[in-house]
C-alpha cells in the first residue's frame, strides 16, 4: 500500500486529484517511495480522501495539515530571508567593484586590475568581513 506524507494546506479553489470534487482548500500529500522519500509532484486532495489515503481520521488529517503548513510557510520564509541577503551581498559586490576599479564584475576587475580572480575576490572578502563586523 502505498503511503503519503502531509505536506500543508493549499487555500483557493482546486480540484481533487483523487476524486476530481471541487475544493475551497486541499490537504497536500507527498506520496513517499519505498525508502520513504518524498516524490516531488504534490497531490491536492480534500480532508475525506487525504483521510483514506492517509488512514487517519479527517480531524487528524487536518491537525496535521495545519502543523505541516506552518513549518512549509517558515520554511519559505527563511528561504526569502536569504534569497534577500544573497540579492543584497550581491549588489553590495557589484557597488563595491565598481567603487574600487570602475567595473560591476569579478573577472573584469580582474583583468582591469592585472591581478589573479582569486586575489580581487579575498579583497572583496576582506571588505565583506569589516562591514559585517560594523
Amino acid at each position: 500500500m502505498t503511503d503519503y506524507q502531509i505536506k500543508g494546506i493549499e487555500q483557493g479553489e482546486a480540484t481533487c486529484d483523487k476524486c476530481g470534487s471541487s475544493l475551497k482548500q486541499a490537504i497536500i500529500l507527498a506520496r513517499l517511495d519505498l525508502g520513504g522519500t518524498p516524490e516531488r509532484h504534490p497531490y491536492y486532495v480534500g480532508a475525506d480522501c487525504a483521510a483514506k489515503l492517509t488512514r487517519l481520521s479527517q480531524a487528524a488529517v487536518r491537525s496535521k495539515a495545519v502543523r505541516a503548513e506552518e513549518a512549509r510557510q517558515a520554511e519559505l520564509q527563511t528561504l526569502r530571508r536569504q534569497e534577500a541577503s544573497r540579492r543584497l551581498w550581491q549588489q553590495r559586490e557589484r557597488e563595491w567593484l565598481q567603487n574600487t576599479y570602475g567595473v560591476e564584475d569579478m573577472d573584469a576587475a580582474s583583468k582591469k586590475s592585472g591581478k589573479d580572480w582569486l586575489t580581487v575576490f579575498n579583497e572583496f572578502f576582506a571588505w565583506r568581513r569589516q562591514v559585517d563586523r560594523m
